[in-house]
């Protein structure tokens, strides 16, 4: 599996668009038995030391498609209207210390 996919499944899992599923004992025996004899483990067999092998699959949640991603750019619009807050913040903080700057210098000078 590419490093981009693990990157996409990863952000699915924390945004509740995936969930793991453990497999069953049976399932969990055949793979152990492949991982030993380093075998090529199937794309979607994914292995954890505390979960032993799993899978990801989407979430059931009834989402479409059009709703997810109206979802991201709700997400997308929330982080962008942080950073215009930071950023008006560092504007007005500047000018502050420049206008009191100037003041401070013209003092010295004066």
């Amino acid at each position: 599996m590419s490093k981009i996919n693990e990157e996409i499944r990863k952000m699915q899992l924390i945004y509740g668009l995936r969930k793991n599923v453990k497999f069953n004992s049976d399932e969990q025996d055949q793979y152990s038995t492949m991982r030993k004899n380093n075998e090529k483990l199937p794309d979607e067999v994914l292995f954890n030391s505390d979960w032993g092998f799993y899978k990801t699959v989407e979430a059931d949640a009834g989402i479409s498609k059009d709703d997810i991603s109206q979802l991201i750019q709700y997400q997308q619009l929330r982080a962008l209207e942080k950073i215009k807050g930071c950023l008006v913040f560092f504007v007005v903080l500047t000018v502050i210390l420049l206008v009191s700057g100037l003041v401070y210098y013209l003092r010295l000078i004066g």
